[in-house]
Formats: structure tokens, sequence, C-alpha cells
């Protein structure tokens, strides 16, 4: 397993805290990509209001993405293929309205932003 942080990163953009990590393994899984969690200072917590999910399978070239946006409620999957550039893409409002921060996300591989309602 590649380290997380490497590829990926802590960083502050625009007002936000971001941390991505990136997970490749040279043997074990075909699956590499990146996993991104955006956060903003609000209500005495960081809170989550972006997420973003990109993948790729190195045997077969199948890509796919998951952007979540807190805010707006909306989320968008796309499934491709790195042979070209035509995704097939689909949005749909976000089930769930729990309020997800720094704290409660965990380690982030486990995280699935569409779990819990409040």
């Amino acid at each position: 397993m590649s380290d997380p942080l490497e590829e990926g990163g802590i960083s502050i953009q625009r007002g936000t805290l971001k941390i991505a990590l990136f997970s490749f393994a040279s043997a074990g899984s075909w699956s590499m990509g990146t996993t991104a969690f955006t956060f903003r200072w609000q209500d005495g917590a960081f809170a989550l209001i972006g997420y973003d999910q990109d993948s790729v399978m190195r045997n077969s070239g199948k890509t796919e993405s998951l952007s979540v946006n807190f805010s707006t409620r909306k989320v968008r999957r796309a499934e491709g293929s790195i042979e070209n550039d035509k995704d097939s893409v689909r949005w749909q409002p976000l089930r769930g309205t729990r309020r997800w921060t720094l704290q409660t996300v965990g380690d982030g591989w486990a995280f699935d932003p569409q779990a819990g309602t409040d």
C-alpha cells in the first residue's frame, strides 16, 4: 500500500480545510484512486461541505467518480473508461440529513456520505 498522504495531502484552500487520501496497492487490488474531504469551520466545528472520490480499475480501465456537495445537497456520479472522455453522469439529491464533521468522518476509508439520517 502507498502512503495515503504522499500523493494526497492536507491543505487550506479559499478558507476550507482539504484532506486528500490516495490509495494504491502494488498487490491485492486493481483499484487506485483519491478520496478528498473538504471542511469549513462553522458552528464551532469543521463541517464537511464536500466529498469527492475518484477511482480507476487498472486492469479494465473503468473509471468512477462520486462528488457530494453537502451545501446544495446534490450528488454527482460518473462512470467511464480511460479509453475515451465519454462519462455517463447521473445527478441525484443527497439522501439523509446528517451533519458530518471532522470528528464524525472517522479515518475516511469506510466513510459513506449517504449513511445515516438525523
